[in-house]
């Protein structure tokens, strides 16, 4: 009896082949350790039609990704620049809108190229991840203005609004004292 040997890699894995083993599987006979998946029923005739009807058929359209991520992608370019303000503050220990900080991140962002937007987007990127990081809002002519710079992991809340821009109608009436009756009126040097 003839034998074929089969080694593997480095491993020395060595599988052993015999003729008579290899002339069953080719004709079918050798049971498989896995037993196969039943085939789905197909028609008796073999012959195989295909559907061309529009509505049945799924065209798939490419989705236009929404805004923010242009932006994200837009600014992942640009974040490089701004690693090193990012580790300086870190390094100093400087704080969420820390003047120092705002000079280093802020006049790079502000120059940065975005995608033009259909409104407003308040966007927050971290420089270094988990350390600090980055607020700017994208205006709709793909410029970013209100740069905002925070340590931690998650982006500060907004600023509260000042209430000094409130409205006649919303300011409180201030309370008056009940008035006294008016006095009579006090003579002048004149003829009477």
């Amino acid at each position: 009896m003839r034998r074929m040997w089969v080694g593997v890699g480095l491993i020395g894995l060595t599988i052993l082949w015999t003729p008579p083993l290899l002339a069953q599987r080719r004709e079918g006979t050798v049971e498989r350790a896995v037993p196969e998946a039943p085939l789905p029923d197909a028609p008796a005739t073999g012959d195989v039609t295909l559907i061309k009807d529009e509505a049945t058929m799924a065209t798939p359209t490419p989705e236009t990704p929404p805004e923010r991520v242009w932006v994200t992608q837009a600014v992942a370019r640009y974040l490089e620049s701004l690693t090193d303000c990012g580790d300086k503050a870190q390094k100093n220990h400087w704080a969420t809108d820390d003047p120092r900080f705002v000079r280093c991140v802020c006049p790079l962002a502000l120059k940065w190229r975005l995608p033009k937007l259909a409104a407003p987007l308040l966007f927050h990127t971290p420089i270094v991840k988990g350390k600090n990081g980055l607020s700017l809002t994208v205006t709709p002519e793909g410029k970013a203005s209100n740069c905002r710079v925070w340590v931690g992991a998650e982006p500060p809340p907004p600023p509260a609004e000042p209430a000094a821009a409130a409205s006649p109608a919303t300011l409180p009436v201030p309370a008056t004292a009940p008035s006294a009756p008016p006095s009579p009126p006090v003579p002048t040097g004149g003829t009477p």
